[in-house]
């Protein structure tokens, strides 16, 4: 049930992201600036990881970690689920909820693109 509307279509081209040493506090602050849910983990342009808001109270607030000596590697999602942006929108949707993610980084020939998020989508 393809929907002709390509992934590139509709993907926010800044991404947020964050590199691997900073502490989740700080990932925190960043996501509030930025006004995003998540952050990419990136390197020298490469998908490291992800950290979602659903991350941070999950895995850290939850559990009782100290925001300010955690690092994100430790906590981020490493085995990232990426889209390409030629791939269709339909295809998107249900990466995302087979993986029950809502952040999908849009990689191309392994480089980071953009982001599509289901906020993305609904709002079309």
């Amino acid at each position: 049930m393809l929907t002709g509307i390509r992934v590139r279509e509709i993907m926010r081209n800044k991404v947020a992201s964050a590199a691997d040493s900073l502490s989740i506090m700080e990932c925190a602050k960043k996501m509030a600036r930025e006004e995003v849910g998540s952050l990419v983990i990136e390197q020298e342009g490469r998908v490291q990881g992800i950290i979602t808001e659903q991350d941070l109270a999950r895995k850290a607030l939850a559990k009782g970690l100290d925001p300010r000596a955690t690092k994100v590697s430790q906590l981020m999602t490493k085995k990232v689920h990426t889209i390409g942006p030629d791939q269709d929108l339909y295809e998107a949707v249900v990466k995302m909820g087979k993986e029950k993610i809502k952040h999908l980084p849009v990689v191309e020939q392994g480089a980071l693109k953009g982001i599509i998020s289901y906020k993305d989508i609904i709002k079309m």
